[in-house]
């Protein structure tokens, strides 16, 4: 297996290490892999190869991989369990009866990598936290709220709030949701290619072309174009309507819903596969539109 696969484990790297890990030194060597490839993830990325953070663990691969089998395994048990830290922390700062002006202060102090916001504070209204936010972070925000008004969901998420979970909540759901926000980040830099159905976007060469190439370019226009962008370059987040209104068409056409619904309808025709149950390209009713990059979308249209 080369170091930089993601696949499972290889037979003959096991070879060389011992097949038997003794008790006593699982949890001493679990433990510095996940130190390992903790440090390594942030030095070098999530591309980092496996033998890399066995080697700065001090173990052989046949190690990392009968603790870690793949790739994924690794990036997503120290996703979760970052996640659990973040959720301790966050009830730490409840208990500590945390206002949104503290919040505000703490975040200014150490920048965060992901925000979990209940609109429900002591002093100040959380969507006013979340345009406190947005003046200088980037940082993907999710809303944690009991009003299961779509008024509430919207305004949020035009303050510029990423998601919103409405209150009794599954705590699988509430990682879920960490996960897709913590991978939305995309560079403005980066011209990324995405897939729809059979289609592959290529932002960078502005094409729309068949994957097996049997078929004629899919043709856009200027303006199916500029909101298809905006869709892909925030993928798996719940644009609200004026958001989208304001980025495509500009601020004059704040009332021009009727626009968004006719582009929506015309890029579904052109992309997905049965546009009545769309799967990439979904509607939110009265919030807004998203790009479901891994085409489980609910068919609303």
């Amino acid at each position: 297996m080369p170091a930089g696969s993601s696949g499972g484990l290889n037979e003959d790297m096991v070879a060389h290490d011992s097949l038997r890990e003794p008790r006593s030194d699982a949890a001493r060597n679990h433990q510095a892999l996940v130190r390992a490839a903790t440090a390594a993830l942030h030095r070098e990325g999530p591309r980092v190869p496996m033998a890399t953070i066995a080697a700065d663990a001090g173990v052989g691969i046949g190690t990392l991989y009968r603790h870690f089998p793949t790739r994924e395994d690794l990036l997503g048990y120290l996703t979760h369990t970052s996640f659990e830290q973040v959720l301790a922390n966050a009830r730490a700062a409840a208990d500590d009866g945390t206002t949104g002006a503290e919040a505000l202060q703490e975040a200014s102090r150490h920048p965060p990598d992901l925000v979990i916001l209940d609109l429900g504070l002591p002093d100040l209204d959380g969507v006013e936290v979340i345009q406190g936010l947005r003046g200088w972070t980037s940082a993907p925000i999710i809303v944690l709220s009991g009003r299961a008004d779509s008024t509430d969901k919207v305004e949020a998420l035009d303050a510029g709030a990423d998601d919103y979970v409405t209150k009794p909540f599954n705590l699988e759901e509430l990682f879920a949701r960490m996960r897709a926000v913590s991978r939305r980040t995309i560079s403005e830099d980066d011209e990324p290619q995405f897939r729809i159905g059979d289609l592959t976007v290529d932002l960078a060469a502005k094409r729309v072309t068949p994957q097996d190439g049997s078929a004629a370019d899919v043709r856009l226009t200027p303006t199916e174009w500029h909101l298809l962008e905006v869709l892909l370059r925030h993928p798996g987040k719940l644009l609200g309507q004026q958001y989208l209104l304001n980025e495509v068409w500009g601020p004059g056409y704040a009332d021009a819903a009727g626009n968004l619904r006719l582009y929506m309808a015309q890029l579904r025709r052109k992309l997905e596969p049965d546009p009545a149950e769309p799967r990439w390209l979904i509607t939110e009713p009265g919030m807004g539109y998203r790009f479901q990059p891994d085409g489980a979308g609910s068919g609303a249209g």
